[in-house]
Parts: C-alpha cells; sequence; structure tokens
C-alpha cells in the first residue's frame, strides 16, 4: 500500500451486517440518495445496528491499519454504511458514474505531503459481489516515486483550488483547464477495477486516485466507507458527527462496555498510559457513567511496571505483605481475592486498589496500596469500615500466616429473638441481622428505603418473595452503578423470576 497506493483484504463474517444493510436500504427505495452517504442514518454510533457498529472496531481491520499506519495509536474518524442504487444520473451531485477524486478534499485542511509519515487509511467494506451489482470502485495504483499523475500539490480535480464541485463524471470533466484534464484523461486510461466479493475491504490512502462506477440497473450495492487516522494528527478532521452525541440513550455505553482496550482506543478513550487514569476522580467518573455496561476500568487501565516508592511519614497499618517482586505479589493476592469472592475496584492507575467483601449480614470496605519500599516491595492492609472481625478472617487467608479456614458470618442463629420481633415496627437497622425466615416479608420491605446499601442488601437477601411493593421494583428495575446495587438488583431479579407467577 505504501508504494502503490491501495491494497485489498477479506472480512471472513459480515453476514449480519449484510441483513441490516437491507433493512436499511431496501431494494425497492423510490427516491434513494444519489451522492455518497446516508444523510446520517446508519452513520456510527447507530443504536440500532450492532453488527454495522462492530466493523468500525472489528479487530482485523485495526490490525491492518496500525500496521499500514506503523503505530498502535490511531483513532476512528468515519464510519458510513450506504446504498449505491442502478438508476439514471439525477444531476451534477450524482455519484452513478463519478469523476476521479481524492479523498482528502473533505477529510483534512491541507493535505498530505510528500515524504512525511502515512497519516490516514480510508477503508469500504464490500456487502455485495460486484460481479452481480456493479459499483466496483476504481483505482488509479501509483506506477513509481516520478508518475506523472501523482505529482504534488494534488489540485487537478473538482471542489479543490478554486474549482467547483461536481461528482458526475461527464460534468466534472467540461470544467477542468487543459492541464489538470490532462493528468485526469490519464488515470481515467489508466484506472483498473478489480472484482469484489462479500466481506472484501478495499484500503487505500486520501491521496490514491478512484471513482465510483455505476451500478447495475435495478440492482444495490452495498459498502461501508471507513477512515482512520494517526492520534497524533491534527489537520485530519472527524467526518462524522460527534459519536458521543449517542450517549444518553444507553446503548453506546453498552456498546463501550462490550470492547477491549484497543477497539476503545481507536474511538478516542484515553490510552492506558494516560495521565488521566492516574486520578481517582477520573476513575471514579468513568465507572459511574459505564459500570453497568459492564466496563470496568481494573481491565482497562496500564498500571506502572512498579509502585511508587512509599510516602514520607506513611502511617502503615499493621496488615501488610511484602515480596521481592511487585507484578508477582499483586497476582499472588488478587488470586486469593477472587477465591474468597472479593470485589476489586481500581481506584487509580498508581497501584491502588479498593476491595469489597460480603458475608452474611457483613460488609466490609478496604483499601490496598502497593508500594516500592527497600529492596523490596509492600502491600499495605486497611479496613475502612464494616465488620473487624470479619476483616481479620480475611486477613489470615491472605496473609498464609496461620492454618486456612473457611470464612463464615460471626452471627448465626436459627430464630429471630422475641425483643427484636417487639422492636420490628420502629424499623431499628440494628435488628435487621437478627431477623430470622419465619418473619413475613411486611416486616423487612421498609427495610428497602433505607439510604444504607447495606441494609438494603440484606433486606433484600431476607425476602422470600410473598409480597412485592413498589421500593421492591425499584431495586428489580435499578441499573447498578456501583458494586453493591449490582448485588442488590441481582438478588432482586432472581427474587421476582422465582417467586412471581408472571
Amino acid at each position: 500500500m505504501h508504494t502503490s497506493y491501495y491494497s485489498i483484504m477479506h472480512l471472513s463474517s459480515v453476514g449480519n451486517s449484510v441483513e441490516e444493510m437491507q433493512q436499511l436500504f431496501p431494494q425497492n427505495q423510490k427516491t434513494p440518495i444519489q451522492d455518497f452517504g446516508s444523510n446520517g442514518s446508519s452513520e456510527f454510533f447507530s443504536g440500532n445496528h450492532g453488527a454495522l457498529n462492530k466493523i468500525a472496531v472489528h479487530p482485523e481491520l485495526l490490525a491492518k491499519v496500525r500496521s499500514i499506519l506503523k503505530t498502535d495509536q490511531i483513532r476512528l474518524v468515519q464510519s458510513v454504511p450506504w446504498a449505491k442504487y442502478g438508476v439514471p444520473s439525477d444531476g451534477p451531485n450524482s455519484n452513478n458514474d463519478q469523476r476521479m477524486h481524492m479523498d482528502y478534499g473533505n477529510n483534512m485542511y491541507g493535505m498530505p505531503l510528500p515524504n512525511e509519515p502515512l497519516q490516514a487509511v480510508a477503508a469500504i467494506v464490500y456487502y455485495s459481489n460486484t460481479e452481480e451489482t456493479g459499483g466496483a470502485t476504481a483505482i488509479v495504483p501509483r506506477m513509481s516515486d516520478t508518475d506523472p499523475v501523482y505529482k504534488w500539490p494534488y489540485v487537478h480535480m473538482p471542489g479543490i483550488g478554486g474549482y467547483p464541485f461536481v461528482n458526475d463524471r461527464n460534468m466534472a470533466e467540461t470544467i477542468m483547464d487543459s492541464a489538470s484534464k490532462k493528468i485526469r484523461d490519464q488515470c481515467y486510461s489508466r484506472e483498473i477495477l478489480p472484482t469484489f466479493h462479500l466481506g472484501d475491504v478495499l484500503l487505500y490512502r486520501l491521496d490514491t486516485w478512484h471513482r465510483g462506477t455505476p451500478v447495475k440497473t435495478g440492482k444495490v450495492r452495498y459498502t461501508h466507507n471507513l477512515l482512520w487516522k494517526r492520534a497524533d494528527n491534527t489537520d485530519i478532521q472527524v467526518w462524522n458527527r460527534g459519536f458521543t452525541q449517542a450517549m444518553y440513550s444507553d446503548k453506546l455505553e453498552r456498546f463501550i462496555g462490550s470492547l477491549e482496550p484497543e477497539q476503545l482506543e481507536t474511538l478516542g478513550f484515553p490510552l492506558r498510559n494516560s495521565k488521566k487514569w492516574e486520578s481517582s476522580k477520573f476513575c471514579e467518573a468513568i465507572r459511574c457513567r459505564f459500570y453497568h455496561a459492564g466496563f470496568h476500568p481494573i481491565n482497562y487501565v496500564q498500571t506502572s511496571k512498579e509502585p511508587i516508592d512509599v510516602p514520607d511519614f506513611w502511617p502503615f497499618s499493621k496488615y501488610t505483605i511484602n515480596g521481592p517482586d511487585a507484578n508477582a505479589l499483586r497476582s499472588g493476592l488478587f488470586s486469593k481475592l477472587h477465591e474468597a469472592n472479593v470485589h476489586i475496584t481500581l481506584k487509580n492507575s498508581l497501584w491502588k486498589y479498593k476491595l469489597e467483601y460480603i458475608i452474611g449480614p457483613h460488609y466490609i470496605v478496604i483499601d490496598c496500596y502497593f508500594f516500592k519500599n527497600g529492596a523490596g516491595y509492600t502491600v499495605d492492609i486497611n479496613l475502612l469500615s464494616g465488620d473487624r472481625w470479619t476483616f481479620g478472617d480475611l486477613w489470615r487467608i491472605l496473609s498464609d500466616q496461620v492454618q486456612k479456614r473457611p470464612l463464615r458470618p460471626n452471627l448465626c442463629i436459627q430464630k429471630t429473638p422475641e425483643f427484636v420481633l417487639q422492636r420490628l415496627k420502629n424499623l431499628d437497622v440494628d435488628l435487621l441481622p437478627y431477623i430470622c425466615s419465619e418473619v413475613s416479608d411486611q416486616y423487612i420491605l421498609p427495610f428497602l428505603k433505607s439510604d444504607d446499601l447495606n441494609i438494603v442488601r440484606m433486606a433484600m437477601d431476607k425476602l422470600k418473595g410473598n409480597v412485592f411493593d413498589e421500593w421492591f421494583h425499584f431495586w428489580r428495575l435499578k441499573i447498578p452503578r456501583t458494586f453493591m446495587e449490582s448485588v442488590i438488583t441481582a438478588k432482586a431479579s432472581v427474587l421476582w423470576k422465582t417467586k412471581s407467577r408472571l
């Protein structure tokens, strides 16, 4: 591609995208759009077209673009699925039989410069077989470094340097001067017309001569145009409308929650080594927006190779673990935490974590810091809130200092005490752990209104499902944005499915 200015690859699975295209652009469209695009109806991000959205972050495509641009940091700036119909031309802006052109004109302020590193890669994904439909893209390969049709500056086309914009081939050629016409005639005489099959992808540069050819009468050709640029380029602009305008629908949030870091970064998400991730506030902001959609910063942020030095006058707790290798220390500790069903949340990229653990009535929150300490590394584990006896049981498992034993609640009663039954109507939250199964739901439901999520969690755990009220349904339908909320909503969902007659 660096020498000929184009290349072709193939994607094996685009069937779902074809189905979505056929729904978007039916064969019998009465007044099809004749210029490029779809008036925004299918551009990324499209809330109702999941398969087409996924093409914009297809791992094989992204890997190919990264290899061509010779950088891992790329950004998506155009994603437009559209249909071209085999109908007669309706004027100068028709793309039925398109003029020869380069794509830099409506994607950047300047133009590609000689001898600079390649700044962008455009792609056309074919959802049709052009043998059947026609409409293949014609390309003019660059023959050599001195190819006359690729002599810089690239000003020999409509819409550039004062020439009016015309898309139709015949009309475009009537407005060009003799010097431009000579270059353009060579382009038409040298163009090649590949046959594209379902899933084929044409990749080309913004300074590649190419054009759209006519679609056969009565046929429809489906394609998907995409463009990626180097992340550090400020000249090439976003062709699509801003992606984040789709945020309020919750569909883009859930799409983000399904992606890998390398895919997210191509959409403009902060890089894994960005300074932003060193901020606890930024991590919390991202967690608030995307936790419910399955996004966890701990799976995304790239922490430094080793923790920071112990800050001056740091007040260590008495619960510390030491080791000679920071990554091995973290891996071993987190493995034990996962075995004990401890929820781990990343607070920032400086090796700071929040641990949450639930057993029976007890909910404990722990700070976990990693530090470089002399010749080795130290983990400082400090209980922030919750039952200290439960924390002690957990610590014994983590520290390997004593024989392991299973964690268990330190409150095990078989029947609700009489003094609890007498005071239930006063909604004394301290009594909730003492309530057993013989107490009816009507006494437990009021606890669902509590501001303390652990109280709500314990109350939901004690419900038998004989009575459902508005607060139960509030929690059942709530979109969880924290670990505790996800525990509550999960319990409500299970209770509703097992006890409801609906």
